[in-house]
């Protein structure tokens, strides 16, 4: 599995990237939400919000996101160059045991939301992936489901 072109593109995409758009779904459409995010693998992406927000509630109800990451820098090249990752799965959020860890690593990957992660009223949250699309040069396309057991195409 490791020699697939499709897993360093992916892991390019989270060690390079900070912030992705959540796309949650609410009973008129999706809303889309700029999330910072952390990663310790291409199967889960952590996120946080606050549980007093309408995004937690949306999330709560319908957990089934979508997750964009992409390397744009808003310039006609992107037509040839852009990389972008669209992540699948379900939303959830931490179990007491990991919240420490997944909002410890947010704040290292994000030190001026530090306070934001620290605040008693943020919730660390688990997207786990069920998979994802790489769109290279906005035409090669390729699908890898980190659980499936099955290499990416």
């Amino acid at each position: 599995m490791t020699d697939n072109p499709s897993l360093p593109l992916i892991k390019a995409l989270l060690h390079s990237q900070v912030q992705g758009t959540l796309a949650v779904l609410q009973s008129d459409g999706p809303k889309q939400h700029l999330m910072a995010f952390a990663s310790r693998g291409i199967d889960e992406i952590w996120m946080a919000t606050d549980i007093r927000s309408g995004k937690y509630k949306d999330i709560r109800a319908s957990p089934k996101v979508s997750f964009l990451i992409d390397d744009r820098a808003g310039k006609l090249a992107d037509h040839f160059e852009a990389l972008v990752g669209s992540v699948t799965g379900a939303l959830v959020a931490v179990e007491t045991p990991r919240q420490a860890l997944v909002l410890s690593a947010l704040a290292d990957r994000h030190p001026n939301l530090r306070q934001f992660f620290s605040a008693e009223t943020t919730i660390a949250l688990c997207l786990d992936v069920h998979r994802w699309h790489i769109v290279r040069d906005f035409e090669h396309v390729s699908v890898y489901e980190p659980n499936s057991g099955v290499p990416p195409k």
